[in-house]
């Protein structure tokens, strides 16, 4: 199985716990994923866009996996832009959420050897600073936060479950690993 049939596999485990809305919703179109990057002046990813192909915008995981115009406004992405604009300066696409009023993004304009690294924003602290990376890149990111959504422990803290899964999470980055954090 490679790493993206996983990836389908958890989030349609993860959507059985949602008890108001157990399924998956439909994947963003290739037009809406162009409205987006027109809106935004942001190129997509490549992982980020097969994802949002597949499902946009559910509500799993700590906080929902965010998408283009989505049926719920907790999992849409571009209010962020409205809260945050310097995000967007930042080439930063809000990807998840944390359930605490936190942020997941990815760095878009930041890449290593695996794609484009995913940074924890603590909005409590400093919206605009990373305060860790949590995985070097997408499908990584979505992996981990699933499984953590099942039940599974140690993301992003346990620095030897993390190289194991994410080696290239060492790559030099803007950010500390979470680990290495104050």
């Amino acid at each position: 199985m490679d790493g993206f049939e996983e990836i389908k596999g958890l989030a349609r485990r993860a959507a059985t716990l949602n008890l108001i809305e157990p399924t998956l919703p439909p994947g963003a179109s290739d037009a809406e994923i162009a409205g987006f990057e027109i809106r935004t002046g942001l190129t997509i990813p490549p992982a980020f866009r097969e994802w949002l192909k597949f499902t946009n915008g559910p509500v799993i995981g700590a906080g929902g996996v965010y998408g283009i115009r989505t049926a719920h406004s907790i999992t849409n992405i571009e209010p962020h832009y409205d809260w945050h604009p310097e995000w967007r300066e930042k080439g930063w696409i809000p990807i998840a959420g944390d359930g605490c009023g936190d942020d997941y993004v990815i760095a878009t304009q930041e890449c290593n050897s695996q794609g484009h690294p995913v940074f924890f924003i603590d909005n409590h602290i400093d919206p605009l600073e990373p305060a860790y990376i949590v995985a070097s890149n997408v499908l990584s990111f979505l992996r981990f936060y699933l499984r953590a959504d099942l039940g599974e422990r140690g993301w992003p803290f346990d620095r030897a479950k993390v190289l194991a899964e994410d080696p290239a999470i060492t790559e030099p980055t803007t950010a500390d690993r979470p680990w290495e954090a104050d």
